[in-house]
């Protein structure tokens, strides 16, 4: 079951980054995500920085489940420009690929966070 909701998860960053394009997006690193984000909203409003600022917070303080939220968040947004766009679908991909592989090392939080995503589901 877990595999289906990354399996997910995967997907729907894949079609929000477009599906006229011939290649699927790559994972950010973990340390090349703050600065990706920071890049590609350094012109979005007041707002969108915020999520951006509180993504990389919680990426910081090792809260990868709030991290995703929040990108998911971004991702939500209707008006992104393509780049912003691109960029927090990488970012996404990273933090479901950080939170399977910290949940397969029996990382609580992650674990914990997986089942709350399959109940919602």
């Amino acid at each position: 079951m877990t595999n289906r909701i990354v399996s997910l998860c995967c997907l729907v960053a894949l079609l929000l980054a477009g599906c006229a394009k011939n290649e699927a997006p790559k994972a950010l690193t973990l340390a090349e995500m703050p600065a990706a984000l920071n890049k590609a909203f350094a012109k979005a409003s007041t707002e969108r920085k915020e999520l951006v600022a509180r993504s990389i917070s919680a990426l910081q303080e090792g809260q990868l489940p709030n991290a995703l939220m929040v990108v998911e968040g971004l991702c939500a947004i209707p008006d992104l420009t393509e780049e912003q766009r691109a960029t927090a679908s990488r970012a996404l991909l990273t933090l479901n690929q950080e939170l399977q592989a910290a949940a397969a090392k029996g990382d609580k939080a992650a674990t914990d966070f997986q089942k709350l995503r399959q109940a919602a589901h």
